[in-house]
């Protein structure tokens, strides 16, 4: 790849976040309570093309929850759902119900939403601004970049193999010691 595409793919690529099941409906409940709040418009357009993005994950989200709870309805002779006495439906299975909602949910979503940074939201503190709420920040903390994820420099760990640290570079996964990999590190510092 060249330095022109690896660099545009980086911009593109960078402060972006996929999601399972369960953290896209919380962010989307989020994002949707508090996307009429008076706030910066960069904050609102961030908040806007997040909810489009999630639009259709959620509309699948929901129609495949649909069809997992059609499957499980009790039916009547003629085929359909028989209620029960508490003015639902009646479930053939319902542990079985909630594990198959559960992998549902669990699977990642594949939606890549934009990050938005943590300076966004704490303009909100201004009095020309709707303040978010404590409950509100948690629910949209797995899209709030913080500032110290988004420093000027951070330590990576290069792994190389060999005498030539330009080949067989590996970045370690998150969590990773180098002593655990049997190759040695060095500390690299930028962005």
């Amino acid at each position: 790849m060249s330095t022109t595409a690896l660099s545009l793919h980086k911009s593109i690529t960078e402060g972006i976040r996929s999601m399972n099941g369960y953290d896209t409906r919380i962010v989307w409940n989020a994002l949707k309570t508090v996307q009429s709040k008076k706030m910066p418009v960069k904050l609102s357009f961030a908040i806007a093309r997040n909810i489009t993005i999630l639009a259709p994950v959620i509309h699948d989200i929901d129609e495949q929850q649909r069809k997992i709870i059609q499957k499980y309805f009790v039916l009547d002779d003629e085929g359909k759902p028989v209620m029960a006495d508490d003015g639902g439906v009646k479930i053939t299975d319902a542990h079985a119900l909630e594990a198959d909602i559960g992998d549902l949910l669990e699977e990642d979503t594949g939606v890549e939403l934009r990050m938005i940074a943590e300076e966004l939201f704490e303009k909100c503190d201004e009095d020309k601004y709707d303040a978010f709420t404590p409950s509100e920040i948690a629910d949209l903390r797995l899209i709030i970049e913080e500032k110290e994820a988004a420093g000027e420099q951070h330590t990576e760990h290069k792994l190389s193999r060999g005498k030539d640290h330009r080949k067989g570079r590996r970045t370690l996964a998150v969590g990773q010691r180098p002593e655990d990999t049997g190759l040695r590190h060095r500390h690299h510092a930028g962005c």
